[in-house]
């Protein structure tokens, strides 16, 4: 719920700056009503799935970003990894050898 509360709840800093201002009253009042409920309560469960299913169906996700792309440089470097903004995680770890 957390995770859905801060990704596509129209108040939430993603859903305001990384989704464009992305709003939808319904999605707002199911998991408003799905994070008032016990974790086990099937009924919150069942919110939260209807939400994102109503969220996919509003949204286009076009990925940017593969895996499988050339993100290593070369096979002699190690230690570089990035995150999903392509910034370097740890630069002080890079070794190339």
């Amino acid at each position: 719920m957390s995770y859905l509360w801060g990704a596509i709840y129209s108040g939430s800093s993603n859903a305001k700056n990384k989704l464009g201002g992305y709003k939808n009253e319904e999605i707002d009042a199911l998991l408003t009503d799905a994070s008032a409920r016990k974790v086990d309560d099937p009924e919150r469960i069942a919110k939260a799935q209807q939400a994102q299913r109503l969220f996919r169906d509003d949204w286009s996700f076009i990925p940017w970003y593969d895996q499988a792309m050339s993100r290593w440089a070369n096979a002699n470097v190690k230690g570089m990894e990035k995150n999903l903004d392509w910034q370097v995680v740890r630069p002080w770890e890079i070794e190339v050898g």
